[in-house]
């Protein structure tokens, strides 16, 4: 909860980056604006970067920006500003942002039916070895129409399948499926530990478990009958989020 310790330590991982003439300096600015809570800011910083360098050599980590852009507007709640950021990310899609852009795009389509999302998955993600993506992609645009039932379903399917995860919040998302229907037994083990993050920072996906982890436990200690702890998680997580909700928190 301390985010001037975290924000200073940011600050030196960006000084650092800046001395070394990081040329992507300004998209993990933003994403750490974003990590942070100061969402409407980070919102702006991308924007920037992403059409700075769309015409340039970073092209594709423009796409990667825009498709992460996508992400965020769709958390928060502004899906008309997710369309045009989508269409973007694909204009200037390479091999390194082909995935990320391929699952923003997929998640900007219209509100429908668990059975339909999963038709759309399977008809976007064939080619061979995306089996991994088109069942994320799914439990993503799932939990993002709040269909918890079905989003257990996939999200647990991928936790047994034993695969390897590119996404180290799974165990997270599989905890918040299980609160939402009710078995907060289950999810008690599955969220009681922070995940270790990824080296390479914070990933397009992240704000889906951060910090929405300690609404999670606030939620599970008070169905425990522990209101102080829940009281101390869900101070934690309005003091990270900041200003601007999500679209779950509304």
């Amino acid at each position: 909860g301390d985010v001037a310790g975290a924000d200073a330590l940011a600050r030196r991982y960006l000084d650092a980056r800046a001395a070394d003439k990081d040329a992507a300096l300004a998209y993990r600015a933003a994403e750490w604006s974003w990590t942070a809570g100061r969402r409407g800011e980070a919102l702006r910083q991308m924007q920037d970067f992403a059409r700075g360098a769309e015409q340039g050599p970073l092209r594709e980590l423009a796409s990667r920006a825009y498709a992460e852009l996508t992400v965020w507007n769709l958390l928060a709640g502004d899906r008309p500003a997710a369309v045009r950021t989508a269409q973007q990310s694909a204009a200037s899609v390479g091999p390194s942002s082909a995935g990320i852009s391929a699952v923003a795009r997929f998640l900007t389509q219209p509100s429908a039916s668990p059975a339909e999302w999963a038709a759309r998955a399977g008809r976007q993600f064939t080619e061979p070895g995306q089996a991994s993506i088109q069942r994320f992609a799914l439990a993503y645009a799932l939990l993002l129409e709040k269909q918890f039932q079905p989003a257990a379903l996939t999200l647990k399917e991928i936790h047994e399948s034993g695969a390897p995860a590119d996404d180290e919040g799974l165990q997270i998302l599989l905890g918040w499926a299980y609160l939402e229907t009710g078995r907060t037994r289950e999810a008690g083990p599955l969220i009681r530990f922070n995940p270790i993050p990824s080296s390479s920072g914070p990933g397009p996906f992240s704000s889906f478990y951060f910090p929405r982890l300690y609404h999670l436990r606030g939620l599970e200690a008070e169905r425990q009958g522990k209101p102080a702890e829940a009281h101390a998680n869900y101070d934690l997580f309005r003091k990270i989020s900041g200003p601007l909700p999500l679209v779950w928190d509304r």
